[in-house]
């Protein structure tokens, strides 16, 4: 076919593939596949071992729904899905309210008779493998309650799975905002010293590239997202034949991911820990609300599923004892957990169910020392005194 004749063919067919094109745009607009929105949210169920982004777990899945609990953020990688319940993450019957946090609905303020306390963490503070109500968010509020009965007390627990400093710091304005609490824990330290290829602020640093921001903004587009995700599918199929191993989509959809090579630096050094803690006690301070840090217990005598390096309890140890530091010299209280499991006499067996995340007796000793905190900080008695007055 002469060249001529074949352009002019292109030029009428132009408009017809144009309007197909809007037209598959505006239906799939209108369906919203799940599958399209599961490639935006990176929440594919792969094996752990599989997985391109640190959030794709089995465990993310609820057996029943198949709706993920984590899926993808892009101030903070990764956050909880709101309106979800399940079982998730080991723990038997999550529910996650309309801010993504593990809870009730979260009521208007209604007075100065209500306390909100306002829990940031990571999956020690969500309950991960208890019960709500056996949180130690939850356990401080229900002492204070019987303590204090003239103070409506409200525990708003914004613990996410996997957390850590750079993330809570990204998400706390937005927390602040729609919360409005009257204190703010501080309890991160366990995932910022866990190892890895990249730290989290290289990782941000891909995540928030130009090209990165292009792709995502592309995404937008359900064809573009659709024939993104179907040459993915195409990939691993290509793939299988040679292999013989049929490796997730997810592998094939080139997402932000860690650098190649061995984890070899921490989430977050500890310089960056506290500068993090500095700015997030600064945001506390400027809507003058205090601030209280909360250390973790750790121990490596208790069986735990994960491999961690020779050095990490060390690491932990060191920053928790920094932590300790910092809230002396910035006058900010810290409810030290560690000191209070020394100060027991108790085996740490007994209250962690793995090498950190406590079970019920552990959150009940967090709780004890919490609560020891606020009144050494004279916190208790100024709210009650508030609520008294009003």
């Amino acid at each position: 076919m002469p060249p001529q004749r074949l352009l002019r063919r292109l030029r009428r067919a132009a408009p017809f593939v144009l309007l197909g094109v809007v037209v598959s745009e505006v239906a799939l607009q209108l369906a919203r596949p799940a599958i399209l929105d599961n490639v935006r949210q990176r929440t594919f169920l792969v094996e752990l071992q599989d997985a391109d982004f640190p959030t794709l777990q089995p465990v993310n899945f609820d057996p029943t729904t198949r709706l993920p609990l984590v899926v993808q953020d892009a101030d903070a990688f990764w956050i909880h899905a709101p309106d979800r319940r399940g079982s998730y993450f080991l723990t038997a019957d999550v529910r996650t309210n309309a801010l993504g946090l593990r809870g009730p609905p979260l009521a208007p303020r209604v007075d100065d008779a209500e306390v909100r306390l306002l829990f940031l963490g990571d999956s020690v503070t969500f309950g991960m493998r208890v019960a709500e109500h056996e949180r130690y968010s939850d356990r401080l509020v229900e002492a204070l309650r019987a303590e204090r009965p003239a103070v409506a007390w409200t525990a708003v627990n914004a613990g996410v799975i996997g957390h850590a400093a750079t993330q809570a710091l990204a998400r706390l304005p937005g927390w602040l905002d729609a919360t409005q609490p009257d204190a703010v824990f501080f309890a991160f330290g366990l995932n910022d010293c866990q190892l890895r290829p990249a730290s989290d602020a290289q990782f941000q640093a891909l995540t928030t590239s130009t090209w990165e921001q292009v792709r995502g903004g592309l995404r937008q587009s359900q064809v573009v997202c659709a024939v993104e995700s179907g040459c993915a599918w195409l990939r691993r199929e290509l793939d299988r034949m040679t292999t013989g191993r049929r490796r997730p989509v997810a592998r094939w959809l080139h997402y932000p991911r860690y650098p190649s090579g061995s984890p070899d630096v921490p989430r977050t050094s500890e310089a960056e820990f506290l500068s993090r803690l500095e700015a997030i006690e600064h945001l506390c301070r400027e809507r003058n609300v205090p601030l209280v840090v909360v250390t973790g217990y750790t121990s490596a005598a208790v069986p735990s599923v994960r491999t961690l390096d020779a050095g990490y309890f060390e690491r932990l140890e060191h920053l928790f004892a920094s932590l300790c530091a910092w809230g002396a010299s910035h006058g900010v209280p810290v409810a030290d957990a560690r000191a209070a499991l020394e100060r027991s006499g108790l085996d740490p067996r007994d209250l962690l169910l793995d090498f950190c995340h406590p079970a019920p007796a552990g959150h009940a000793l967090i709780a004890q020392e919490l609560r020891r905190t606020l009144d050494a900080a004279g916190l208790l008695d100024r709210w009650g005194q508030r609520a008294a007055g009003r």
